[in-house]
């Protein structure tokens, strides 16, 4: 029991939580602060401040996530952070697809490619730059990069490619293709990772005390789950109030609505970074391939054929084929990723590469 009791006293980030869904909701409701439903005046310090508690909130499910990952070990351990992620990246894309600015019908698609190319350029290009600099040469078993980037090549023709050429009269047909496809094709691969083949996605390199595993005792792995879950639905509802404030921010600044896209991308994609980072520091290249290829497989096979669903619930107009810059980048990156990650090692050398495809990204949010 005074364990019990020790362990929710440091979740007093749950509070700050529902701390900041009040008063956002009070603002939202308050005629003299501003225009009910929108921050008035204030509308970019809510922005931020909505911002650095989900921030803080990603934290804690990271924590969480981490912890359950090292109980249950590899792979799962690696499936439960990015299940969890995926979980907030799905809330932030659907919420800002039905709430967010004009419901526009890029933007479920310019947040999955954003998610995307943040995953494979940034956050695995910031992984190898520093840990290249700091460790020179890292190791991973070659396998797990093979099996990811293959999957996720095939996933981007299914769900990104190929629309761009599909008869307008058969689109509607083809999402619903894709939806099926994607499900067996992730389903398929997460039972290839926990199943049989699991060793293609583990390194062993240690010895000793490195490669004892983390006492267990009292773990609470369920009470840890419920409060994992807890404050994906926190997210969620404070997802809902962030599209506001991003709506009006977009409307104000005269900004493209690529721009909530790329916000979504970043706000989704904290878990995996903050992951990645400290295993890059303990200099662990294949728990970095693991979480980042990963988090950019299940952008795509679990983000899109959702919002593809919720897109034929609500009767919205959902639009997954890339422009052409877009369809140029992804390939490349894939093309790039799979030649980088493809003879076992990686180095600092390779990081710049990806870390330049970022960069260009960046670049075509203002084309």
């Amino acid at each position: 029991m005074k364990n019990l009791r020790a362990y929710l006293d440091s979740e007093k980030t749950f509070s700050l939580g529902l701390l900041c869904i009040a008063a956002a909701y009070f603002i939202e409701a308050t005629p003299y602060i501003g225009t009910v439903g929108h921050y008035g005046s204030i509308n970019e310090i809510a922005f931020i401040l909505i911002c650095a508690v989900i921030f803080i909130i990603t934290k804690r499910v990271v924590e969480h996530a981490e912890f359950l990952a090292n109980y249950f070990g590899e792979p799962y351990g690696t499936l439960v952070l990015i299940l969890s992620a995926s979980a907030i990246e799905v809330i932030m894309v659907v919420t800002i697809m039905l709430h967010g600015p004009t419901q526009e019908p890029t933007l479920a698609r310019d947040a999955v490619f954003a998610g995307v190319i943040l995953s494979m350029n940034a956050v695995l290009g910031v992984a190898l730059l520093i840990g290249g600099v700091k460790f020179m040469e890292q190791e991973f078993n070659q396998r797990s990069a093979y099996s990811y980037i293959t999957k996720l090549g095939a996933m981007c023709a299914l769900g990104m490619f190929i629309p761009m050429v599909v008869p307008p009269n058969l689109l509607s047909s083809y999402k619903i293709f894709v939806i099926i496809v994607f499900m067996i094709l992730y389903g398929f691969f997460l039972s290839f990772q926990v199943g049989s083949y699991s060793y293609f996605f583990s390194y062993e390199k240690c010895q000793g005390k490195e490669c004892e595993s983390q006492d267990k005792e009292d773990a609470r792995p369920g009470l840890r789950i419920f409060t994992l879950i807890a404050y994906l639905v926190v997210i969620g509802i404070l997802v809902e109030f962030l599209s506001i404030s991003v709506d009006d921010s977009i409307s104000y600044f005269g900004l493209p609505n690529v721009t909530a896209a790329l916000i979504v991308a970043v706000i989704s994609k904290a878990p995996e970074s903050l992951a990645v980072l400290r295993a890059t520091m303990r200099n662990d290249m294949q728990l970095v391939i693991n979480i980042a290829l990963s988090s950019a497989l299940s952008t795509m096979g679990l983000t899109v054929p959702i919002i593809l669903i919720v897109g034929l619930i609500v009767k919205m107009d959902v639009v997954i084929a890339l422009t052409q810059v877009q369809a140029l980048l992804l390939v490349t990156t894939i093309t790039l990723a799979y030649m980088n990650q493809s003879s076992g090692r990686t180095n600092a050398y390779g990081g710049t590469i990806q870390l330049s495809l970022f960069f260009a990204y960046l670049f075509t949010l203002f084309f």
